[in-house]
């Protein structure tokens, strides 16, 4: 009887998409990652300088808005596990688990700043949409997979314009959880609201609607450590 072949990613699929968005920046990676063959990929990702170093952003002279460097980083990330992965695996190819598998789940956690001493934590708009990109890149690799186009899926989310609302949303839910917003980039200290200088990167994980921390933070001391779980 015949048989549907399980639907895949293959190197050329995450590579063509890795491509597109490495010219759309201005990388001098793109027509190195063009042209190696899919066997010869990994030897690019070691070491000082490779392209595991790699970082999307306008201070490295990459042609690149602010707000969507989260977005860049996350597929360049992705994208890359991806090639690496499928250039190991018979037929060059991996399933939609096994992509998305590859690309981790550090990123799947809103990234902030909080008061170790009092308890006030902080985010800002670039961190939120780390978090909103690496929810979409997966879930765009997923349905990608599915519908037997993944590089087409894949350079859509790039090529698509923001939705304000995805992002509205993220804010809300962020505030609603304890997380303060500001529009500032900088690193928060001293605190605003305690002026503690006693400060550090927090990271909170989604569940339901709300973000609680997660088990890899430094803990709070004093009064505050007994609201740790409800902010």
């Amino acid at each position: 009887m015949w048989q549907l072949k399980p639907k895949k990613i293959c190197f050329e699929d995450a590579r063509r998409a890795l491509v597109m968005v490495l010219k759309d920046v201005r990388s001098n990676w793109d027509e190195k990652i063009a042209s190696v063959p899919a066997i010869s990929f990994p030897g690019l990702c070691g070491g000082m300088g490779s392209f595991s170093d790699l970082v999307i952003c306008r201070s490295n002279g990459h042609e690149i808005a602010a707000d969507r460097e989260p977005l860049a980083n996350e597929l360049v990330n992705c994208l890359s596990s991806i090639c690496f992965v499928a250039s190991k695996s018979r037929g060059w190819a991996i399933s939609a688990d096994e992509a998305i598998s590859s690309c981790g789940t550090d990123s799947l956690k809103l990234t902030g700043w909080r008061c170790l001493a009092c308890g006030y934590s902080q985010t800002n708009p670039i961190q939120v949409r780390h978090l909103i990109a690496a929810v979409q890149v997966r879930k765009t690799i997923r349905e990608g997979v599915s519908e037997g186009i993944p590089a087409d899926a894949l350079i859509s989310l790039w090529r698509a314009k923001e939705d304000s609302r995805i992002v509205q949303l993220a804010i809300a839910r962020a505030q609603s959880s304890g997380i303060q917003y500001t529009e500032s980039g900088a690193f928060m200290r001293p605190c605003p609201h305690c002026g503690s200088d006693d400060t550090g990167v927090y990271r909170w994980k989604g569940v339901g609607e709300t973000f609680i921390p997660t088990d890899d933070n430094l803990p709070i001391r004093g009064s505050a450590s007994r609201e740790t779980k409800s902010t």
